[in-house]
């Protein structure tokens, strides 16, 4: 048995997971994008973000996999907790707080083969009916957006120009210019 183990993975790659790499591939081309969008990330950090960039009104935070526990927490000016989970962890989020409001956008990465209309709707509310605010948690959606970015082909969604949910297609090798244009429009101010 032994022998075995000592062995295991010498002849063989074992398989990757894809969801997680197309969550780190989204956390990092949505810092490109910020990058080329704001310039360069402040030397100056928010405690617990993945990057930040700050002007005179305004801080604009990137964060990978946030942790939103039971007991609540507090991201920009904001004191978010799950509403029936334990905990949510979002792949992406982009805060967007000016000197007393914060606007939290949530990217979802779905590396899926295909997605239903259901699918997208039930993947949206877990963020904006999963999180509430800790001093009014019925006070939901208490998030700004959701915005699902899926290797799969967009399900036929009816017009969701006012909806604080959308789907977006994106592949690391392939077109990225609807997200490019998602990110690029959630942090100018």
């Amino acid at each position: 048995m032994e022998i075995e183990a000592a062995t295991a993975g010498s002849v063989a790659t074992p398989l990757l997971d894809t969801h997680e790499l197309y969550e780190q591939w989204l956390a990092v081309h949505t810092l490109d994008v910020i990058e080329l969008t704001l310039g360069a990330a402040s030397s100056r950090t928010s405690v617990g973000a993945l990057a930040s960039w700050h002007d005179e009104t305004t801080t604009v935070d990137l964060w990978f996999k946030p942790v939103f526990p039971e007991a609540g927490r507090r991201i920009g000016a904001l004191s978010l907790r799950p509403v029936a989970a334990t905990t949510l962890i979002p792949d992406v989020a982009i805060t967007v707080t000016d000197k007393r409001d914060t606007d939290l956008h949530v990217l979802d990465a779905k590396a899926w083969w295909s997605m239903q209309p259901e699918d997208a709707l039930t993947q949206s509310a877990k963020y904006l009916y999963g999180l509430g605010r800790l001093d009014a948690p019925g006070q939901v959606p208490a998030i700004s957006s959701v915005h699902l970015v899926t290797s799969a082909a967009r399900p036929h969604l009816a017009n969701l120009d006012d909806s604080p949910m959308d789907v977006i297609t994106a592949r690391p090798a392939g077109s990225t210019s609807l997200l490019d244009a998602l990110v690029e429009r959630l942090v100018r101010p």
